[in-house]
């Protein structure tokens, strides 16, 4: 749901109505807050007192000092913190997958998604295309993965801008993609894709 929270839905009695409306008029089977964050709280709140089946993410933040300061040796996953949030809801998805996951087959292709709504989560795109010219140079392939106006701001190396319906299949052949802490990040969790965030 793209909410404009920076302008429109900036003040908190605003956003409180906004979800107000939406739960009204919509009435969900169920909620999932996969946010947790001051944006989303009013909307889990008002879920709450209509009724509907809430799951919220927890965000483990004392688990990441933890491991940050070497005191555990690894994270919860991602997809088990999401699993249990629809289990909240009141449907469950299995965690770790019943089936295994067929291999992801050896690939050349990094895909590229340095741009996010918000400005401070978008890394520089001079940056980014140094790391596009040091994979090319290395006989990689690079895929630019955003919206078709963010791809007028790219001054690097010539790379394929990867068209919306591309998009499924570069996420199932990259070897790995560089993301933001954006949509992109949850898109690259959900096709097994690895990623690192910045």
């Amino acid at each position: 749901m793209g909410l404009d929270v920076d302008q429109a839905y900036a003040s908190p009695v605003a956003l409180f109505l906004f979800w107000w409306g939406w739960l009204r008029s919509t009435q969900p089977v169920a909620w999932v807050d996969a946010h947790h964050h001051v944006r989303t709280w009013s909307g889990t709140w008002l879920a709450r007192r209509m009724g509907i089946p809430v799951g919220q993410i927890q965000k483990h933040r004392g688990d990441r000092k933890s491991f940050l300061r070497r005191e555990i040796p690894t994270l919860r996953p991602i997809q088990e913190i999401y699993a249990h949030a629809c289990a909240q809801a009141g449907f469950p998805v299995p965690w770790p997958p019943v089936a295994p996951q067929a291999p992801r087959t050896s690939s050349d292709l990094l895909l590229l998604a340095p741009f996010a709504a918000h400005a401070s989560k978008r890394w520089d795109v001079e940056d980014a295309s140094k790391l596009a010219s040091r994979w090319l140079a290395c006989g990689g392939r690079v895929a630019l993965m955003g919206h078709p106006n963010e791809f007028e701001a790219w001054p690097g190396p010539p790379v394929l801008l990867a068209q919306r319906e591309e998009e499924v299949h570069l996420w199932a052949e990259a070897a790995v993609a560089v993301v933001m802490d954006s949509a992109n990040q949850h898109l690259a969790a959900l096709h097994g894709t690895p990623s690192v965030t910045l």
